[in-house]
This record gives C-alpha cells, structure tokens and sequence, in this order.
C-alpha cells in the first residue's frame, strides 16, 4: 500500500516520539526482504542466541 500506509504511519511517530528535537525520528520505511522477513529475523535471533550461549552469557 505504500504511501497509504507509511506517510500517516511516519506523521503519528513524528508527532508522539518523546525528545524527538533532540534524538531524532526513528526512520520508518518500506520492508525490503518481503515475505521472507520473518524467516530472516527467527534466523537472526537463533544466531544471536546462539553466540551468546557459545560465549557463556545468559
């Protein structure tokens, strides 16, 4: 939906951002992995899990 979605979406986080003068705006875009974003992050929090453990860190 693109614009549809994301210029109101980038307007309300604009307007609610705590300190937004001062850390700036978190930046809100489109997603570039597609459906296979959610595939990709479990990878990725596996990953980080993993080198944790491996590291002795709980």
């Amino acid at each position: 939906m693109g614009d549809t979605l994301l210029l109101p979406l980038k307007k309300k986080v604009m307007e609610n951002t705590y300190a937004a003068d001062v850390i700036g705006v978190p930046e809100i875009r489109l997603a570039e992995c597609g459906n296979d974003a959610g595939i990709i992050g479990a990878a990725m929090l596996e990953k980080y899990g993993m080198d944790r453990k491996k590291n002795g860190v709980s």
